[in-house]
């Protein structure tokens, strides 16, 4: 529903734009998002989940999930939440059989789901291995992702434009714009990135908004996404203001159409001037996604329920639904009717550019966040996003196990359990040790062909390192089980016979060693049956075949000037 013009509105509505969803004209106003122009006209099933096909709505309201992508003038997976309504444009859903209010795929999630859970398609359509072709393009047909249309060709032109500015400020909110109006009373030369599109006043630097910036990278290079523009921004100080992000809630049912963050429910109010609901129960634990209740009883919207999870922490919350849209929600066993929820637990800061440009971060338990502690030089980061959220409360675990952790791979509670007890412990691999300055610097000297100084006593002495010798397998014939483990004597003699041994077995005169699995696992039993090679050459014992040669690092020039012919 349309509201009457609201003070903040970034609505021209003398203007009125025409485009098509579905092949039927949807009308809209300048300055209208894709998402706010159907959300105007009723729609309220934006897509369908990833893997269960679930109905999706819309969210968050700012590009940062997957419940509002569709297919835009041939475009997929286009975020209709922050896509600006075009004249002409032709927007089609994606990721269903059918359509969006009646998707024929939705069976996985009624009928299929017991037998569908996480990573079943690596265990389950492996066997026979001819057959996977066949599995593979009927995972990417009911896969959630659009499709790309092979036959059409660039339609949009991307310019690039460098600027160099004294201090470039990342965010426009109230701490973005004080630090760049104090940059720009010292006189310095600042540009100001919002990804927002907001309405400024007559401020003295440039802003370029919506604008988003992709990274920090050496020599204060920030490359700026600004729609069909890219900037290539060098900066001298850098001020990161990029807020916080509200985190969902995890409890049954919190993917229905109708379950929504506060921020998304105000931008729908403030922004594009839309009653997001009739009737609202509201759970947050921070004073902004608090105050979100002003603006709902503001525009006529009753608020049945409002938590402060700060100060009351349910036991129980469940969401009950009807055709895949909100219809009550269960606080504690309290039963609420309603078309509107608005939860979010404790904010979390932005950290990510802070992080990629080199920043550390930690774990703050107390408040249950993630904060940047150790900023690279030349980077600075104010507001929310240097962990300035005030009296915060960490979020207790969930109860039950239909509460999906994340909406954009259909990820439940249960299918955390069960990773768990498969034995998985991280959602990643843990990285690899970090090698000190010293093991760095021998990197370097091995790779411009330099000994360091143990290497060069060690030659000078007469000693020189042989290769790792593999562990024996079982099978091995000419292998004494008492000698496993041993290293061979390191000697240059040894090392001489191994590179003939392995040159002989190059030209013929034995084996050549062996390398994948299948072919030690065969020669191994050839040897032990005391078989012949191909052409009826014997071949050489495993044990011998799979030594290597010492290879030592060597200079691109040198090994040039040796293949180089002398024409003097």
């Amino acid at each position: 529903m349309r509201l009457p013009p609201q003070t903040e509105e970034l609505l021209d509505r003398s203007h009125e734009v025409v485009f098509s969803f579905a092949g039927k004209p949807v009308r809209a106003y300048a300055g209208d998002t894709i998402g706010s122009a159907l959300f105007a006209s009723g729609r309220r099933v934006f897509s369908r989940s990833f893997k269960y096909h679930r109905p999706r709505g819309l969210y968050c309201c700012s590009g940062g999930c997957p419940n509002c992508m569709l297919t835009v003038d041939g475009t997929p997976n286009v975020r209709a939440c922050v896509e600006p309504v075009r004249e002409g444009a032709v927007v089609e859903p994606q990721n269903v059989l059918g359509s969006l209010d009646r998707d024929l795929l939705s069976i996985v999630d009624k009928v299929g789901r017991p037998f569908t859970p996480v990573g079943f398609y690596y265990r389950t359509m492996i066997r026979p291995r001819r057959l996977w072709p066949l599995y593979e393009k009927f995972l990417r047909n009911v896969a959630g992702l659009g499709r790309i249309d092979k036959h059409r060709g660039r339609t949009t032109r991307y310019d690039v434009e460098h600027r160099r500015v004294e201090v470039l400020v990342i965010g426009g909110g109230r701490s973005g714009l004080q630090a760049a109006r104090a940059a720009a009373a010292n006189g310095e030369r600042v540009l100001l990135v919002d990804e927002n599109a907001r309405r400024y006043g007559n401020e003295p630097f440039e802003i370029v908004a919506p604008g988003r910036a992709l990274g920090i990278y050496e020599g204060g290079l920030v490359p700026v996404d600004a729609g069909r523009l890219l900037l290539r921004v060098r900066a001298v100080r850098i001020v990161v203001a990029t807020g916080a992000l509200e985190q969902p809630l995890v409890f049954p049912g919190n993917d229905l159409v109708g379950v929504m963050l506060p921020d998304g429910a105000r931008r729908l109010i403030r922004d594009f001037a839309l009653k997001p609901g009739s009737r609202a129960v509201v759970l947050a634990a921070d004073d902004r996604a608090l105050a979100v209740i002003d603006d709902l009883e503001r525009v006529g919207v009753a608020v049945v329920a409002r938590v402060d999870l700060r100060e009351h922490d349910p036991v129980e919350i469940s969401a009950e639904g009807r055709s895949g849209r909100l219809r009550a929600v269960s606080i504690d066993g309290v039963r609420h009717q309603c078309d509107l929820l608005l939860a979010a637990g404790a904010p979390q800061p932005a950290y990510s550019l802070l992080a990629q440009a080199g920043a550390r971060v930690s774990y703050d338990a107390a408040r249950g966040v993630f904060v940047a502690t150790a900023l690279p030089p030349g980077v600075e980061a104010v507001g929310r996003v240097a962990g300035d959220l005030g009296r915060l409360h960490p979020a207790r675990a969930c109860h039950g196990k239909d509460g999906f952790v994340c909406i954009c791979e259909d990820v439940a509670v249960k299918d955390m359990k069960r990773a768990l007890a498969e034995g998985f412990d991280s959602i990643e691999p843990p990285l690899p040790a970090a090698r000190g300055p010293a093991a760095r610097a021998r990197d370097r000297d091995r790779r411009s062909g330099r000994r360091d100084d143990h290497g060069a006593a060690a030659v000078a002495a007469g000693v020189t390192r042989a290769a790792r010798r593999p562990r024996p397998r079982a099978g091995d014939a000419d292998v004494d089980p008492s000698s496993r483990g041993a290293r061979r004597d390191d000697d240059v003699d040894g090392q001489v016979a191994q590179a003939a041994l392995l040159r002989r077995s190059r030209r013929g005169g034995g084996s050549r060693p062996p390398l994948g699995r299948r072919d030690r696992r065969l020669h191994a039993r050839q040897a032990a049956r005391g078989g012949a090679g191909r052409r009826g050459v014997p071949r050489t014992p495993l044990s011998e075949s799979l030594w290597r040669p010492e290879a030592r690092a060597c200079p691109l020039r040198r090994a040039l000037d040796r293949r180089r012919p002398d024409h003097g």
